[in-house]
């Protein structure tokens, strides 16, 4: 195949295919190629991995992983980043995932954490006037009679929900204190502080084995 360089308009030649890429090196199924009109698209082994078409979409064509992978290569094991950059080259937002022993998914605007989704799936968001947690730590989980879930070292809003009646229990905590605030068919065990856990312990007082679901709106962490 030939290509013509033509430094008016670029590359002149064949569209080329998946194939035999219309741009290759010294692997001639391995390059680039145009498979309609505005789009650019590369292949690797004869297969396409990456489309980009008329509208500026970018498409990774990959079963496995199955979406867009984006990796370091300088040999550092550190965070890797998305950065969202305005017209004026400005970074306006980040998603960040992190390497270290923290494992957590953290989203950022003007260099600032905003968000985070951390290791165990807890999502908090970080924002003035404070630091709000939803923490659904115990959920859809089956607890004996007596058996417990416990909240360390937060302040906030517990909804608990019996998978077996449909009862539905909202309580407050904070200070070392609690209250319910409301229910519905009736209580979801018990709630209160527990100094061996520094926070609070949430009992299965139902009388039998209970499937209970549990979202923790926490609006303090002293963890």
């Amino acid at each position: 195949m030939a290509v013509t360089i033509n430094g008016t308009t670029g590359i002149a030649g064949v569209d080329g295919s998946a194939g035999t890429p219309a741009v290759q090196g010294a692997d001639s199924n391995t390059g680039m190629f145009f498979p309609a009109a505005d789009t650019i698209a590369f292949a690797e082994g004869g297969t396409e991995v990456v489309r980009i078409d008329s509208s500026g979409e970018v498409t990774r064509f990959n079963t496995n992983p199955g979406g867009m992978t984006i990796k370091r290569t300088d040999g550092v094991n550190s965070n890797g980043w998305l950065n969202f950059v305005g017209s004026d080259d400005v970074v306006d937002g980040s998603v960040r995932m992190a390497t270290d022993a923290a494992n957590a998914l953290t989203f950022l605007t003007a260099a600032t954490e905003r968000a985070r989704i951390d290791s165990t799936g807890n999502f908090s968001i970080t924002q003035a006037p404070g630091k709000y947690t939803v923490d659904t730590s115990g959920g859809a989980t089956s607890i004996a009679n007596g058996g417990t879930v416990d909240f360390p070292n937060a302040s906030g809003m517990l909804v608990v929900n019996n998978w077996l009646n449909g009862a539905v229990t909202i309580y407050l905590c904070g200070g070392g204190n609690t209250a319910t605030i409301g229910s519905v068919i009736g209580t979801t065990g018990s709630f209160a502080f527990n100094s061996g856990v520094n926070g609070y312990r949430w009992t299965n007082n139902y009388g039998s084995t209970g499937t209970f679901g549990f979202f923790f709106v926490r609006t303090r962490s002293n963890a």
